[in-house]
C-alpha cells in the first residue's frame, strides 16, 4: 500500500533547471580564463607599486621651494600655493627631528632652523605609519630623500615654513668626500 506521491511537474522542472545552472556555472569556472588569476594579480601588485612609490609631479631642492615664495606678495603667494597645492615633490630634507606626529599615527620629520630659531621647524613632511620602518633607518643629521605631497608655505615675521603630507621615503642622500 504505499503509494508513491507524484510531485507536481513545475517543481521537478525547478530543480533540473537549478541543476543545469549549476553545472554550466562549474564549467565556465573551470574552463574560464586561465589568465584571468594571473592578470588580476599582476593589477594588484602594480596599484600597491603605486600606492607605495607614487609619482613625482616636481622635483626640487628645499632651497628652491623656498626661492619660489621669496619676494612676493601675500596674493602672490597665495596664488603660487595653489599650483603647487597636491603636487608631489621629490626633495631632500636635513633630519633635525624624527618623531611620531601628535595625535595620529603618522610620524614627521623636521628640519629645524639653527639657533636662535632652533626650535621652529623650517620644514615638516609627514609620513604615513607604514613608511615607519624606513624611516628607523636614518639618523638626525641625515639628508633624507622622500616625495611628499605639497600643502602650504607659511611666512612669519622671522622663519617660514614649508609642510609636506604623505610623504614616502625614497632614501639617504650620501655626503660627498
Amino acid at each position: 500500500m504505499t503509494e508513491k506521491i507524484k510531485k507536481p511537474w513545475y517543481k521537478r522542472w525547478w530543480a533540473i533547471t537549478l541543476w543545469i545552472f549549476l553545472g554550466i556555472a562549474i564549467l565556465i569556472n573551470l574552463f574560464g580564463d586561465p589568465d584571468a588569476v594571473q592578470k588580476q594579480a599582476e593589477l594588484t601588485r602594480i596599484a600597491q607599486q603605486e600606492d607605495a612609490n607614487p609619482s613625482v609631479d616636481l622635483e626640487m631642492s628645499m632651497g628652491e621651494i623656498f626661492d619660489t615664495f621669496s619676494g612676493l606678495s601675500e596674493i602672490q603667494q597665495e596664488e603660487k600655493m595653489r599650483q603647487f597645492k597636491g603636487k608631489r615633490i621629490k626633495t631632500p630634507i636635513y633630519a633635525s627631528k624624527i618623531d611620531q606626529a601628535s595625535l595620529s599615527s603618522q610620524y614627521v620629520v623636521m628640519e629645524m632652523y639653527e639657533y636662535p630659531y632652533n626650535l621652529l621647524p623650517h620644514v615638516k613632511a609627514f609620513f604615513p605609519s607604514g613608511e615607519k620602518d624606513k624611516l628607523l633607518t636614518a639618523n638626525i643629521g641625515d639628508a633624507i630623500i622622500f616625495s611628499g605631497e605639497f600643502v602650504s608655505y607659511k611666512e612669519g615675521g622671522l622663519t617660514s615654513t614649508v609642510e609636506f603630507t604623505d610623504s614616502r621615503f625614497i632614501g639617504i642622500e650620501k655626503e660627498q668626500k
